[in-house]
């Protein structure tokens, strides 16, 4: 694993809080995407579906079809209690090994939308990790915690090791 200085905005993402970390460890991701057929999608499955766990414990339940993405964002983390743990209904599209989805934190009281963007890339080990970028967006006026821009990797989970909401 290699250590990466972060700032709060990277770690605590969401949080939008007070962080008391200072560095994470990943893995660095090579520079090579996913190697798709070539009708650009994968045999038997969709490229991004499955269940996906970041490096803070959040997750992605998707399924695709047809380049549509639904689905559930689970955060492990989040400024206001009582999202954490709750499943939210995602929407987004792919395109071969990119994809973007949406959300809104309303549902368990928070007053946050969220946009994702990612790709799927290997990692060193050959690994499939989904490297994403996020943009929490708070209502209410805009000063300089209404907009919270983090990056984070998911890693794809076995059948089996999903946990139930």
């Amino acid at each position: 694993m290699y250590k990466r200085t972060v700032t709060r905005l990277f770690l605590c993402g969401m949080l939008a809080a007070a962080c008391p970390f200072s560095t994470v460890y990943a893995a660095p991701l090579t520079k090579t995407p996913v190697q798709l057929p070539e009708t650009g999608k994968p045999s038997m499955q969709d490229l991004f579906h499955g269940y996906w766990v970041n490096t803070r414990g959040s997750s992605l339940d998707l399924k695709e079809n047809a380049g549509q993405l639904s689905g559930y964002f689970t955060t492990a983390v989040a400024k206001t209690r009582s999202c954490i743990g709750v499943p939210l209904a995602i929407t987004g599209s792919t395109n071969k090994n990119a994809m973007a989805i949406s959300f809104s934190l309303a549902s368990c009281g928070s007053s946050a939308v969220i946009a994702l963007t990612g790709l799927i890339m290997k990692d060193q080990n050959g690994k499939e990790q989904l490297r994403t970028q996020t943009l929490v967006q708070f209502n209410g006026k805009e000063s300089w915690d209404s907009q919270v821009l983090t990056t984070d990797y998911y890693t794809r989970q076995e059948p089996g090791k999903k946990t139930s909401h």
